[in-house]
């Protein structure tokens, strides 16, 4: 049996209201979850890769020789610095600012680990002993070249990668930067959304 011309009329009346409400659902939406929705750009502090990029093939060791691998980066989430064993002000600057962000997330700190890629090893001795009040901080370095292919997975055509501070997903994937002389409070407000949303690490 045939639908009735009422019948018709009123599925597609039905079918105009909800073409009309649509956008404004969704722009609801957006609204309502603004703060539960860290992969939009433009809620983002940092400088947002898409699609997040692997750390995966390099070889890097700790200081005492240990092969530092990409497990290293699997089930937390990692802040992540690099610099040179001088290390000015602005290196300080960032081992301090990372180890605070990491405080800073309270009950989550125990989801976020902290590493220092050492660019070079002409003043170890005095570097180490600026680490002192730093504890539980990685550190792996490298030769040339193995720093080189690890600066290059961090590379985002910014011109640089020492000094800059990055996030690295629980899945080992490289997914924002910081410019020099970020304010610390940008950092830990993203970090603290992507631990609230995240389900892993």
């Amino acid at each position: 049996m045939s639908e009735t011309p009422q019948k018709k009329s009123y599925a597609t009346l039905w079918v105009l209201i909800a073409v009309t409400m649509l956008p404004i659902a969704g722009a609801w939406f957006y609204y309502a979850f603004y703060d539960y929705l860290p992969h939009f750009e433009s809620s983002n502090n940092g400088d947002l890769v898409t699609p997040g990029r692997p750390i995966e093939q390099f070889s890097l060791d700790s200081l005492d020789g240990q092969s530092y691998t990409a497990n290293a980066f699997r089930g937390k989430w990692t802040l992540l610095t690099a610099g040179s064993s001088i290390c000015l002000e602005q290196c300080e600057k960032n081992i301090y600012t990372i180890r605070q962000v990491r405080l800073a997330t309270d009950r989550d700190r125990e989801r976020v680990q902290r590493l220092f890629i050492l660019d070079d090893r002409k003043q170890l001795t005095d570097f180490l002993n600026k680490l002192e009040g730093y504890e539980g901080m990685a550190v792996a370095t490298g030769n040339r070249q193995s720093l080189n292919e690890f600066y290059a997975i961090l590379d985002d055509d910014k011109g640089q990668v020492l000094d800059r501070i990055y996030i690295v997903d629980p899945l080992g994937n490289y997914m924002m930067s910081y410019p020099v002389g970020i304010d610390p409070e940008l950092i830990l407000e993203d970090l603290k959304r992507l631990l609230k949303v995240s389900k892993i690490g």
